[in-house]
Formats: C-alpha cells, structure tokens, sequence
C-alpha cells in the first residue's frame, strides 16, 4: 500500500514539475522576447486647461543603430491615438538608441517637441538590452493656435577679422529694426544691442595627457542701450511655442556670454541652445512717465560667441543669433505665424524652420 500511494504522489509529483517546466519555459521565452523592448504611456493634456484630448494621433519612435534583430530597422514608427482620458500606450524594439514621442498636425495646435524617454540599458553589445524603468509615463502639452502674426525673422551673423574688431576698441553693434549691423561692419543706424569684448581672462595652465597649454575665458558684454530697454532670460521649456507674449517688466541691461578651455583643455561655453530671451528696444516715456513706444521681440537659442583659432588661444571674431521682432509698437504679441516673415530677404536654408 504504501508503495502504491508513493507511487500516486511521485506522479503527482512528476507531473507538478513538469507542468512548472512548461511554466518557466514559457516565462523565459516571454522573457526573451521582451527583451529590448521599450514601454511607455503617453498622457495629452491642453497646455492651458490641462485637460485630456482625446482621439490625437502621436507618434513613438524607436531607434535602432545595431541591427541584431530581423525585423528591425534603424526606426522603428509607431502611430496611436489617444483615448478618452488622453491615454495611449507605446512598446517597441529599441537597442542603444533613443526612444522618443512627439504630436504633429493636431488641429488647432502647435506640434509638439520630441519628448526623449529616458531609459537605460544592461548590456547593448553583447546580449539584448533590458530597458529600464519600465511602463515609464510622461505627459505632453499641447499648445493652442491662438493669435499668431506676422514677425521680422532673421539670423544676425557677424565673423570678420579678429584684427578688426580690435581695431574698433573690441566693440560692434547691431539695429534690430534695420537688420543691420553699424559701422564699420554694416550700414545700420541705431544701435540697439552694442556688444563689447571684455578684456580676456587668462587661466591657469591646463593639461590634456603629456600637452600643457595656456588656458582663457573670451567674454563678451551684450547690452540693450537706452533707458527702460533691455533683456529677460525666458524660463526654459520643451513646448514648441517657447515665448506667445513678451513680459511688460523684469529687463535687464545687460548679459555676459563666454567661451574658454577647460583644466582638460576641452572647449567650454556658457551657450545654451535652451536658453530663450525677450527683449524691449527704443522705449520712449511720455511726461507723466507712461510708456508711449517701445517694440518687443525674443531670441531663440541664446546668443553664440564666435571666435577664430591662431594657436591655442582663439580670438573673438563676432556673434550669431536668432531673432524676432513684432514691428507695431507697444505690441507685446510675439506668436509667429509660420511662414510670414517681414524680412524681404530670403532665409539661408541653413537656418532650418522658424519655430512660432
């Protein structure tokens, strides 16, 4: 008897560890095929209402740069469409690219950024990628199309000779209303921004392996001139539309941009193409002291120190920036309507796309 109930249990027994075989195995292959696999939701709100839109088309995408898998290509697109709470899902094969999410062509809003997922991964090269955080959930704001108006767009560029700007005591100017640079470097009239070179710092040596080399910062002073004009650093944002409407107050006269060498000699700058300003240029008061003129605008990815290398330390040879102006004076509206540029001259394709 007992060696038949043993006999009933060790069945028992071998089918339990088969069927958990089954199990497991079926778990590893799930496993194995999710490996590589990036999860994400997606939440659409209005930016203004902060409600959930539902029935928006957004797009994931899933980069690849090393082909292991058959099916994969170097991005992998998906479509879905948000639900009623502003919901939709995304998973897909990724390994050692960027996995990203934006809006495009909802009506009555702006596009959206490309919103980078921020995953890490185990191991890239040898064995599929396990992505990490799981099920992350990030949230987009859309933008609404509310009173968008022409702009003068241009990019203002100036790189001459270090030996000019020297011989010009280090200064030039620009006129934002003439697009124009002042003499001797353009035919402007009116000098709304006059930049000036800082005298350069010098640094202690710095050191890369067996190369020592002297070591700089070049600065240079960017001042909005005349009384009440001046210039705002904007908050940072993701959102396409950076600046809809100039503040009123909070200008300052004046910013200081830069580039040196690091102690490792490795090019360093405070440009930061996330960094936006609005601006206030040819402020006149009436005698009770209320504004009665002034003209608003706004720049676009910070204002860049140009410079020329003869050795190891460069000299400054100009600057380059993006901006708009609203013509109309005391208008503080700054939504760009695509494709409405006031600027007769034709942009360098260079340029790439005005943002509103």
């Amino acid at each position: 008897m007992r060696r038949e109930v043993y006999g009933e249990e060790s069945g028992v027994t071998k089918r339990n560890v088969i069927i958990s075989s089954f199990v497991a195995v079926a778990i590893a292959v799930v496993a194995i095929a999710n490996m590589g696999t990036a999860r994400f939701t997606v939440i659409v709100l209005d930016e203004q209402t902060r409600r959930p839109i539902e029935d928006v088309d957004v797009i994931g995408c899933f980069a690849n740069h090393y082909l292991r898998w058959e099916d994969a290509s170097e991005e992998i697109v998906h479509h879905k469409h948000t639900d009623r709470n502003g919901r939709c899902a995304f998973w897909g094969k990724t390994n050692c690219g960027e996995t990203g999410v934006r809006v495009r062509r909802y009506p009555g809003y702006y596009d959206s950024e490309i919103l980078r997922i921020p995953y890490t991964n185990t191991d890239c090269v040898v064995r599929q990628p396990i992505w990490k955080p799981d099920n992350v959930v990030v949230t987009l704001m859309l933008q609404r199309v509310e009173h968008p108006i022409p702009l003068f767009v241009k990019v203002a560029r100036l790189k001459v000779d270090s030996n000019k700007i020297t011989d010009n005591q280090g200064r030039f100017a620009y006129d934002l209303l003439e697009s124009a640079w002042l003499p001797p470097f353009g035919n402007g009239k009116h000098a709304d921004i006059d930049f000036s070179c800082l005298p350069r710092e010098q640094l202690e040596d710095g050191k890369n392996f067996n190369h020592t080399a002297p070591r700089y910062r070049n600065s240079i002073r960017v001042e909005f001139t005349g009384e009440d004009n001046g210039i705002c650093v904007m908050p940072t944002t993701s959102a396409t539309l950076k600046i809809r409407t100039a503040p009123q107050e909070g200008y300052k006269q004046s910013v200081t941009i830069w580039r040196q060498l690091s102690s490792g000699l490795n090019a360093e700058e405070g440009y930061d193409v996330g960094r936006n300003y609005c601006f206030r240029i040819r402020t006149r008061r009436n005698e009770e002291g209320k504004i009665i003129e002034s003209y608003y605008g706004k720049i676009y990815g910070d204002i860049e120190v140009r410079q020329k290398y003869d050795g190891d330390i460069p000299s400054i040879v100009g600057v380059k920036f993006l901006y708009y102006l609203n013509p109309n004076s005391l208008d503080r509206n700054l939504e760009y309507k695509t494709g409405s540029n006031l600027n007769p001259v034709k942009p360098n394709p260079a340029d790439g796309h005005f943002k509103p």
